[in-house]
């Protein structure tokens, strides 16, 4: 890699997945690292909106990773708030608690995943901002190996078209997929999983199509027989209102999921059995729509599965290695990550990764420290094994 004499490595960071990596490494750029970002293909944000907080989205600005005038630009829907519901049918609105209606109980959260923003002009900017602070981005560059050594530095193989490139320290953002984690976690059965499926479509009712859902249920427990009892959960998200002049109740058009906690047996159901229930299901749960082939125009489907680990977020194996967002397992077994798994920890992870290069503590001890034990996680791992 270098000898004690040779000439400096090629970076002081490099972050392997640019899709929500390029925020981190923005940050850490103005912090006056250098930088590079290594994409195994091209740098952009998908087509489905991201749904966050505006209260999130302006500790960003904060930071120096985004302006208002990146929101203004990014923010294509608003709408009020988030439903919450635990109910044994579909009764809408219902009021009071199970006991004074047998139905279950909803609530409002306002100001909580209400906004939804495009990622490809987020992105887009960010990753602009970055290149005019001296930030290198490697596009079309799959991360094929990296070998470490504790007292020199890591080399990074991208494959035998890339020229390999030296850096001080490694930030890991490819999330839950991350062939690091993966080598890592090698044969380690996940404690839980988290399945999602879900479509955007339109053709939905546009003048109920002004508020989402988040963790609201309104069926009892599905008995799928061998393959378990699973409790299906439901969130929805307007698309289209609120701003760009677009009022509320003028779009028909939504994202809604369906999802469940299981463990990792071999006998829980598919993802294609689990949409299977989740077409069936939607005209109970969305009641303007009789037959989604028929009633909907469908523009992207969507399905995931994530896995979780109690013993999360993942600790260091390797010095100059560090797992940031999904990779990590930093996020609540509860949710689906993402996005927002990497942004609220970011004031504090990019902090701590400026004074560690600073010093170089660069040692797995020291980057433990980063990724310590968060208590937040047990607590979110009793609902979860309620919600299984």
């Amino acid at each position: 890699m270098q000898s004690e004499t040779s000439t400096p490595l090629d970076y002081d960071v490099t972050v392997c997945g640019g899709t929500l990596g390029i925020f981190i490494a923005l940050l850490l750029q103005l912090k006056g690292h250098r930088v590079a970002v290594v994409e195994a293909g091209k740098l952009m944000g998908r087509e489905q909106e991201w749904n966050i907080s505006m209260k999130e989205l302006l500790e960003l600005v904060e930071l120096g990773v985004l302006t208002k005038e990146d929101i203004d630009e990014a923010v294509t829907t608003e709408f009020p708030g988030c439903r919450a519901g635990f109910k044994n049918k579909e009764v809408s609105p219902l009021k009071g608690g199970y006991f004074d209606n047998g139905i279950g109980y909803e609530c409002v959260t306002p100001n909580v995943l209400n906004l939804g923003i495009a990622p490809a002009i987020l992105i887009e900017n960010v990753a602009r901002r970055f290149k005019e602070k001296g930030g290198i981005i490697l596009e079309k560059s799959p991360l094929k190996g990296v070998v470490i050594s504790d007292s020199l530095g890591a080399a990074i193989d991208m494959g035998d078209d890339n020229e390999p490139i030296t850096s001080r320290l490694i930030l890991d953002c490819m999330g839950n997929g991350s062939p690091i984690t993966r080598q890592q976690r090698y044969g380690l059965k996940p404690d839980g999983v988290c399945a999602v499926v879900g479509s955007c479509a339109s053709g939905f009712d546009k003048a109920t199509n002004l508020i989402g859902d988040i963790i609201y249920t309104n069926t009892e427990i599905t008995d799928k027989a061998e393959n378990g009892k699973l409790q299906y959960f439901w969130e929805a998200f307007p698309v289209g209102i609120g701003r760009k002049g677009a009022e509320p109740g003028t779009s028909d058009t939504k994202t809604t999921y369906m999802f469940c906690y299981m463990d990792a047996s071999e006998d829980r159901p598919s993802l294609a059995s689990l949409m299977d229930d989740y077409w069936d299901l939607l005209p109970v749960y969305q009641p303007s729509i009789d037959d989604p082939e028929k009633d909907l125009d469908v523009h992207r489907v969507l399905f995931a599965y994530f896995p979780t680990f109690k013993d999360s977020p993942v600790k260091p194996q390797w010095s100059r290695v560090l797992a940031v967002g999904d990779a990590s397992g930093i996020q609540s077994p509860l949710s689906f990550g993402g996005f927002g798994a990497l942004t609220r920890h970011l004031g504090r992870i990019s902090s701590a990764l400026s004074e560690a290069l600073e010093h170089d503590l660069l040692h797995k001890s020291d980057l433990s420290e980063i990724n310590s034990y968060t208590p937040n996680l047990s607590a979110a791992w009793m609902f979860q094994k309620y919600d299984c």
